[in-house]
């Protein structure tokens, strides 16, 4: 609700009140005191704001999201919202309380009045032309199988990557290597576990403790995609 309010506050509110507004060419006074009156009015201008957005939910029917949104909605005479009795059917009901579910679930969004119109009919109060709202629920599927399908994505990446941890610095393949963990791609790490091979071969052939120029040997270690965890 709190969420809500500010977005109806800004919604309202003149660009001569917004934070970023500057002073105004008809001003005479300095920038401070621009700025105080400015301050005072932004502080009128929000308990206004609390009143009104209070008495349009309690007194005149309007929701917190019809409010922030400025959503179009039916009124009476009196001004009153005016309700329609819902013309969803059972299936569109189940439909958007599944698709407002997945949405809740992965965080993921879509456009905000197509969520307004999605969470009215998850509550069974969605009372404007079904094509609409139909259209939103497809819209929260199409999302969620994005967020899946990116996930899944990812996933195959990750599948093809070893993990490199580098023990000591070191330069292999025309590229600088410093301790700490890196996924790499398999051909990179192929390359290293040869680079590796080579020097391995000749700290042998020499009798050496370890190649030279290093400190430390082995310099790095690899384990292949199927053993790093994801």
């Amino acid at each position: 609700m709190v969420e809500q309010f500010e977005q109806y506050f800004q919604r309202i509110s003149p660009d001569s009140l917004k934070e970023n507004a500057s002073v105004p060419a008809a001003w005479t006074g300095s920038a401070e005191s621009w700025e105080e009156f400015k301050g005072k009015a932004r502080e009128y201008a929000r308990s206004k704001a609390y009143h009104d957005f209070t008495v349009a939910i309690g007194e005149q029917g309007y929701t917190a999201q019809e409010l922030a949104l400025d959503l179009p909605v039916e009124t009476d005479q009196a001004g009153r919202v005016y309700r329609r009795e819902p013309a969803q059917d059972r299936q569109t009901l189940l439909d958007a309380r599944q698709a407002a579910s997945a949405l809740q679930e992965t965080g993921v969004s879509i456009d905000p009045i197509q969520q307004a119109r999605l969470d009215r009919a998850a509550d069974g109060a969605y009372a404007g032309p079904i094509g609409s709202v139909r259209a939103a629920i497809e819209a929260a599927k199409a999302a969620v199988q994005q967020h899946y399908a990116g996930l899944k994505a990812e996933a195959e990446k990750q599948r093809n990557m070893a993990l490199l941890r580098v023990h000591s610095a070191f330069k292999a393949k025309g590229k600088n290597y410093v301790p700490g963990e890196y996924r790499i791609p398999l051909d990179e790490a192929q390359g290293l576990h040869d680079w590796e091979a080579h020097h391995e071969a000749t700290r042998r052939q020499h009798g050496w403790t370890m190649p030279e120029g290093f400190a430390v040997w082995p310099v790095f270690t690899i384990e292949s995609a199927a053993t790093v965890p994801s």
